[in-house]
């Protein structure tokens, strides 16, 4: 093969080597942008079911992960109770009202499969993803955790350096979502000069209940995060979450609909690399056959 038909070539293989590269960042992406199944906390019952008891338990246990995982798959909120004469447990998942049915489904299979890990035969036990949670309380024994308590919180280490108007604006914000909550099915979100917030309340919580959970919490988030660009707080009935985006680039949208769309490009770059593989094949084809003639 001459000069002529290698210098293509080489062209052709260093932009095939950069479109894998593309397409292989865009995979990244993708994984990245779905994280909602991402431990945030657990919480176990420092009692544990004897070894006697504990079998019993394991399938109760059992039974009620299988019924939450099948309502995950159409329901966002769920609660049951299993058990018979002897023994009963009591719980329930909630997905962020945001997330598509699979991914609350996806999301619920992945906490029970934390809370087996890490809280075994607890008799009570809490597990908080990025996109929902879960608990359980076995009958006779009371929740360790008390009402209107403060499960969880997070503040980021970077801080706003214009400190007067980021603070006004996430006040804005939470004074906006404390009262819009009111009124909607537990979920709301806004986006308020840079500042993306965002709060839900637990579903078979009543309009004023919810109120006043999202209201402690925003004050949580007021007094301990300060400055901080983004922070969680995880109230016993609530959650609250805000983060401060200075390039304007806030991430208040459909995780679903964000996915879909970098699937499609990441596919995109997969139809691209395909086109230049047949490409690169046929420039190796036609220098072939210039050689025997």
């Amino acid at each position: 093969m001459d000069g002529t038909t290698s210098k293509p070539f080489s062209l052709v293989s260093h932009t095939l080597l950069s479109l894998l590269t593309t397409f292989h960042l865009l995979l990244l992406s993708v994984t990245c942008y779905s994280d909602y199944t991402s431990l945030v906390y657990h919480k176990c019952s420092n009692k544990n079911y004897t070894i006697s008891a504990e079998s019993h338990h394991s399938r109760l246990l059992s039974s009620l992960f299988q019924e939450l995982s099948s309502e995950s798959s159409h329901s966002k909120f769920y609660k049951s109770t299993v058990g018979d004469h002897n023994l009963g447990i009591s719980g329930l998942f909630q997905c962020r009202g945001d997330l598509v049915n699979k991914e609350c489904n996806d999301c619920v299979n992945k906490l029970s499969d934390i809370s087996n890990s890490k809280c075994k035969q607890a008799v009570a036990a809490r597990v908080q993803l990025k996109g929902c949670y879960f608990k359980y309380t076995t009958d006779g024994f009371s929740d360790e955790t008390p009402n209107h308590a403060l499960l969880h919180e997070t503040c980021s280490e970077n801080k706003v350096p214009n400190i007067a108007g980021f603070e006004e604006a996430r006040n804005e914000a939470f004074a906006t979502l404390e009262t819009e909550i009111l009124s909607t099915n537990g979920l709301y979100k806004i986006v308020h000069e840079r500042v993306d917030v965002v709060g839900q309340c637990e579903a078979d919580l009543g309009p004023c209940d919810c109120g006043i959970c999202i209201s402690i919490a925003t004050q949580i988030a007021r007094e301990d995060c300060g400055t901080s660009a983004s922070g969680q707080v995880f109230y016993d009935m609530c959650f609250v979450s805000y983060s401060y985006h200075p390039d304007g680039n806030t991430g208040n949208s459909n995780s679903g609909d964000e996915s879909g769309k970098m699937i499609a490009i990441a596919l995109g770059g997969l139809a691209a690399l395909f086109m230049g593989f047949i490409f690169c094949r046929f420039i190796r084809s036609s220098g072939k056959k210039g050689d025997v003639h």
